[in-house]
């Protein structure tokens, strides 16, 4: 009798593992999902103690696909220690370099310039936190973390490199060019995402405010060619669903894919529009000191 129950009980323990399994095997860029490409994963690469930045933290820098990440490398006990830029190939993980920054404690904003080559280094504080001297800001190579230039940074979170095209003034400060110069991408007052042409100001609604998920400011990309744009929402609070993304064309302003994750699936920065622009890459946390950079096809 007692064979009887533990069998049963074993079996039990099987069949709950089994569901369990199939259950997160399904979820986004997990392997049945990345195997019958419900949600267009095609894969998913890991980086070991290393804390992204909240807002950008990561660039595709050149012709050859290769990467710039930013954020802090963790020592032992799985605290942010140095920061640090790393050199990687998306797609494989393969490091190619980890170059410590001349930034100070309070680092943890980046804006890259348009062209990748040199990405703008700040901290949430005014204090000083750049290489010395005072200084607020700096400037630095995105192949290899070399400090190229000390300033002062004009705003607390800035949004676009000092020099790079700016919108029209009557646009709000989360605005960004694409297509060249020839659209404009912004919220509306009604917290409606629209593409505005700026040659003929027709305006076209990308994503309507119902479809958001936050209410923080929007954080849009654009992919190297300027083609493409992207976006993605954070759910908070209870989940039924995960994070959303978006890619729009930035011509036309058709959608050119979109997606929620699973409730699990829990953005952590920006998402990633590639070179050749046929791949989105999503960072995201998945363990304490790990982050995940999940590849998806666009179509």
């Amino acid at each position: 009798m007692k064979r009887v129950i533990g069998l049963a009980f074993g079996l039990a323990l099987l069949g709950g593992a089994g569901i369990w399994f199939n259950s997160w095997a399904w979820n986004t860029c997990q392997p049945l999902d990345r195997l019958f490409g419900k949600s267009g994963c095609a894969g998913s690469i890991e980086i070991a103690d290393f804390s992204p930045l909240f807002r950008v933290t990561m660039a595709v820098t050149g012709e050859d696909g290769m990467a710039s990440l930013l954020g802090w490398a963790l020592d032992e006990a799985g605290n942010r220690a140095v920061p640090t830029l790393i050199r990687l190939d998306p797609i494989t993980g393969q490091e190619t370099a980890r170059v410590v920054l001349a930034m100070g404690e309070g680092f943890d904003h980046a804006v890259f310039s348009a062209d990748g080559e040199k990405i703008l280094l700040t901290c949430t504080t005014w204090a000083e936190c750049a290489g010395g001297d005072d200084a607020t800001a700096s400037i630095v190579s995105s192949l290899d973390g070399e400090q190229l230039e000390l300033v002062e940074r004009s705003e607390p979170f800035p949004r676009i490199f000092p020099g790079d095209p700016l919108p029209p003034p009557d646009f709000t400060p989360f605005a960004i060019l694409a297509d060249n110069g020839a659209v404009a991408i912004d919220q509306d007052d009604d917290r409606n995402i629209v593409l505005t042409k700026l040659d003929s100001r027709e305006a076209i609604q990308l994503a309507a405010k119902e479809e958001r998920l936050d209410r923080y400011a929007p954080h849009f990309v654009i992919s190297p060619d300027e083609t493409l744009v992207g976006m993605h929402s954070r759910q908070y609070g209870q989940r039924t669903f995960g994070d959303r993304l978006w890619v729009w064309d930035a011509e036309t302003g058709a959608e050119v894919m979109s997606m929620y994750g699973s409730p699990d699936y829990d953005i952590s920065a920006n998402i990633v529009l590639s070179t050749d622009r046929n791949i989105l890459f999503v960072i995201r946390k998945i363990r304490d000191g790990n982050l995940a950079i999940d590849r998806f096809v666009v179509p």
